[in-house]
């Protein structure tokens, strides 16, 4: 998973999180980036795991 912050996303108040399986990044409020990164990771585990 790659998590971005950078000078543009900074700006607008956002970071950018893309998961390795997914085709196009994702943007979300800074405020939300630490739970929404904890949710795609609990996702990718359960996937993993077989607990889907």
């Amino acid at each position: 998973m790659r998590v971005s912050v950078s000078a543009r996303t900074l700006a607008n108040g956002q970071a950018e999180i893309k998961p390795r399986t997914a085709s196009e990044a994702i943007f979300v409020p800074l405020e939300d980036t630490v739970a929404t990164v904890q949710r795609l990771l609990a996702e990718a585990m359960s996937t993993l795991t077989g607990n889907a």
